[in-house]
């Protein structure tokens, strides 16, 4: 790949282009937050921070879960998954145009917001029937969105749009993770005072069916989000990673039902999580929440990845990557 420096397009004589080079050496941040949600049951996610250069994100199991008053089903496992879109170059120098932040990222390909939320064909999984599963799917795409997309989840910080989809009985744990830093398994949340574009995430991925251990159907969904911030001091963003931040999450939803389980312990429940964010500023992302890449370039230990920037766009690769990332 080019470097931008290079590049033979480039006028060494502006200001901008100046700038750009004396930074780049020095500040260019290919970073990313690891963030990992072990199985608990029923139970949403309760998370610690790890040591390391990376930052660990683990699960622990929580008291309480789904009440049940029977015994569960069991039955066979079997999937079905959408197409993810294929990655393209990162360009490496590139003037952000607010009205077009994705252009010179793979990003710039993928759906716009909650069309990027797809839901395969329906077939039928153990017990459950294609009518079932296809309500589990529609059930996993809203949670999705109200994590990911929804403007009152990811600027307000509300927790209601995505508790409103979740059973009951799990409410007061998911709140619990909220108030940690260990919030960002679940949700997607922009650090205050910052800003998005007043345009869609871009989004990429697939979902796909299968039985949990407790025989109820498992939703996993495995996506990408890529937001873009607002920025004001032009001549500080030279590369559109400056003010696009990547988000993957693998994240299994179990739709529990049946008279064996207590009413307010039927409907969705997080069962696990695990993902990164890429090209975030490192200071929010320890508190569990996104901004742009630009607002902390003036750090001399910007921390650097090993690994080409196309990779983490790239929904083909395994959700665990090198454990480089924000120092500590």
């Amino acid at each position: 790949m080019q470097g931008f420096e290079d590049h033979p397009d480039l006028n060494a004589d502006e200001p901008w282009v100046r700038q750009a080079l004396a930074r780049s050496k020095r500040e260019r941040r290919r970073a990313r937050l690891r963030s990992r949600g072990a199985k608990a049951g029923y139970a949403a996610l309760a998370l610690a921070v790890a040591a390391g250069a990376a930052f660990w994100l683990r699960g622990a199991d929580l008291p309480g879960g789904a009440a049940r008053v029977g015994a569960a089903a069991t039955g066979s496992t079997a999937t079905t998954t959408t197409e993810a879109t294929a990655v393209s170059t990162v360009d490496d120098w590139r003037r952000v145009d607010p009205a077009d932040p994705f252009a010179g990222t793979p990003a710039a390909t993928w759906a716009d917001g909650a069309a990027g939320v797809t839901v395969p064909q329906a077939a039928p999984v153990g017990p459950y029937g294609a009518e079932e599963v296809a309500a589990a799917y529609e059930r996993a795409r809203q949670l999705v969105v109200a994590a990911r997309l929804d403007r009152r989840t990811l600027v307000d910080h509300d927790p209601e749009p995505l508790l409103s989809l979740l059973a009951p009985d799990s409410h007061q744990q998911v709140r619990d993770s909220l108030a940690a830093s260990s919030g960002s398994s679940l949700v997607t949340r922009v650090a205050r005072g910052f800003a998005l574009l007043p345009v869609e995430p871009k989004v990429t991925g697939s979902m796909s069916a299968g039985l949990d251990p407790e025989g109820n159907l498992l939703v996993t969904t495995d996506y990408l989000f890529a937001y873009a911030f607002a920025f004001g001091d032009r001549d500080r963003v030279f590369n559109p990673m400056q003010t696009v931040v990547v988000t993957r999450m693998r994240t299994e939803y179990s739709l529990v039902s049946g008279n064996q389980y207590a009413p307010g312990s039927q409907g969705a429940w997080f069962t696990s999580s695990e993902g990164y964010t890429y090209s975030m500023a490192c200071g929010p992302a320890r508190e569990g929440f996104i901004a742009p890449a630009y607002s902390e370039q003036a750090l001399e230990t910007a921390p650097s990845t090993t690994a080409p920037p196309e990779r983490y766009f790239d929904p083909s690769m395994p959700v665990a990557l090198e454990e480089d990332g924000c120092e500590q």
